[in-house]
């Protein structure tokens, strides 16, 4: 008797079993032998850290206390098939990964996901657009839903280098992958961008003006950061006003001058955690006063 039937049934069955035990295995570092550069890349950024950086456990702690320890931003669990972009739930395993490969690429039934781009894997990945859509993002990030920009343009920048190690069937010379390290709020260079200064003097005061330069969302976007301009002369503040601006907005001050101020400067400073790492901040713009 043909038992072709039953053989294939068996087989499939060990296969699933076997590919669902791996996978409860699977950690970034089974990513990272294929896709090192981008491996790379995520262990610099902030994905990396978001569970275990001196900052979130701080807050983290203060939320415990408070009887509201919801973390699921900050370390993910797997989404169920067609919840992408959702808000995660918190997972129990490995916190310390953070926001790792998986968070993003793997779903609660195993399947992997990338973005729309075309390419060649050594294993099953289901293509979706909605990886190249600040909606994806929108799960855990505030962002300008309606501004018409993605988050991936300027925070995943395309870089040098395949998305991955391997030989790849119709890699050429020049290929490119976006960038896992996530620039943002740490990153000098994107924040210098993000707006601009002007001050001018009229006998004993400043005009002080401050423009965004960002069309996307806000700066800063979330509302536990902060951007603060000051006048500072000698060693420390004569004046100083915290800011939030909209989308391409201008905000402008008045500022009253002492007599005799030596070594008068106008600051734009930002800071990643204000309410953690009070004294932290960028000096994303500086103009000397005459």
């Amino acid at each position: 008797m043909n038992n072709l039937p039953g053989i294939l049934a068996a087989s499939l069955a060990l296969l699933l079993f076997i590919s669902s035990s791996a996978a409860e295995e699977i950690s970034e570092g089974d990513c990272a032998a294929c896709h090192a550069a981008i491996s790379g890349e995520w262990r610099s950024s902030l994905h990396a850290a978001a569970y275990s950086s001196p900052a979130f456990q701080q807050k983290l702690k203060e939320s415990a206390a408070a009887g509201n320890s919801s973390c699921g931003c900050h370390t993910p669990a797997a989404l169920p098939p067609g919840y992408l972009g959702r808000e995660p739930a918190a997972r129990a395993e490995a916190p310390e990964r953070g926001v790792d490969c998986l968070a993003c690429h793997m779903d609660s039934s195993l399947t992997a996901w990338s973005s729309g781009e075309e390419r060649y894997v050594p294993h099953w990945t289901r293509q979706e657009k909605i990886y190249s859509s600040a909606a994806f993002c929108g799960g855990c990030h505030v962002w300008g839903r309606d501004s018409g920009y993605d988050c991936q343009t300027c925070h995943m920048p395309r870089v040098e280098g395949g998305p991955d190690d391997g030989p790849r069937i119709g890699r050429t010379a020049g290929a490119m992958h976006a960038s896992h390290r996530w620039v943002g709020s740490r990153d000098p260079e994107l924040l210098s961008g993000a707006a601009e200064l002007e001050v001018l003097r009229h006998g004993d005061s400043l005009q002080v003006t401050v423009s965004s330069l960002l069309s996307a969302h806000y700066f800063p976007q979330t509302r536990h950061r902060l951007l603060k301009v000051a006048a500072l002369a000698g060693g420390g503040p004569i004046w100083e006003s915290d800011l939030r601006l909209a989308p391409d907005s201008t905000a402008k001050f008045s500022v009253a001058l002492p007599e005799n101020l030596p070594g008068l400067r106008v600051e734009l400073r930002f800071y990643p955690v204000p309410e953690v790492q009070t004294d932290s901040f960028y000096v994303i713009r500086r103009q000397a006063i005459e």
